[in-house]
This record gives structure tokens, sequence and C-alpha cells, in this order.
């Protein structure tokens, strides 16, 4: 079998730089896809190719971009110094997809804000004591 000579199948390649790769990985679909920051921005990684290195010892594994000649970003999962995967990125960004994600993060600004809205509450219920505001005034309607 001849692998394709675009890509690099060694262990290191000058220019490969390692990626941070978001806590949260989103469902695309039947695709579990973790972001990663490469140089051409958030490129996107299917989950279910790294099922096969889910023996690799925790926090050993890291992803690192490589480039072709021609430009194009691809991934290489590694080990310490040793090459175990060479993964294609998912290409997930349309106008859809960014819409999607723009109104999840709306979302999560607005309970985030109200979330800390009852906290503050009851952090001032605790100081003041309960059904007492800030203003001494009894709390209610």
């Amino acid at each position: 079998m001849r692998l394709p000579s675009q890509y690099c199948f060694d262990d290191f390649t000058d220019g490969e730089v390692m990626c941070a790769q978001s806590p949260v990985i989103i469902n695309g679909g039947s695709h579990g896809l973790i972001a990663c920051k490469t140089s051409q921005g958030v490129m996107f990684l299917d989950r279910k190719y790294l099922v096969p290195l889910e023996d690799t010892a925790e926090g050993m594994l890291e992803i690192f971009e490589r480039t072709t000649k021609d430009g194009q970003i691809y991934f290489a999962a590694k080990s310490g110094f040793m090459l175990l995967a060479v993964i294609m990125p998912y290409d997930a960004i349309n106008e859809t997809f960014v819409k999607q994600l723009k109104t999840l993060c709306e979302q999560c600004e607005v309970a985030l804000f109200n979330k800390q809205s009852r906290e503050q509450e009851i952090e001032q219920q605790s100081i003041f004591g309960e059904g007492e505001t800030s203003n001494g005034a009894e709390g209610g309607e």
C-alpha cells in the first residue's frame, strides 16, 4: 500500500505546531467534534478518529498541526515523540454551523447572567438575614 505523498508520516516534521484543543466536544450530528486552534483559525477533529488511541496514557496524547506543501492543514496525533495517527480535519465550518454556535453562546451568556444574579441574591440574603434586603426592607412581593 502506498501512502499519500503530500502528508508526512514521520514522527517529527519541521513546522509542526502543537494545537490548543477546546475542552468542549461539539455534537455535530453523528460527529463528536473537537475544536483545535490552528494557524488558519479553528478547525475540527472528529473524535471517532481518536478512539483507537484511547489506550494512550492519560495526558500523553497530543495533537499537532502539520501543513502540506500546498498549505492544507492536517493533524498528527502523537504520544511523546511518536506519531500515532495522521488525521484530516472535519469540515464543519459553514454559515449555519457558525450561526448555531453564536446562538449557543448567547444562550450561555443569559444562563450565566441568571446564575450570577441568583448567587448574588443568595449571598445578600445570607449577609442581611433571611427575608431582608440591603435597605432593611422586608423581602417579598
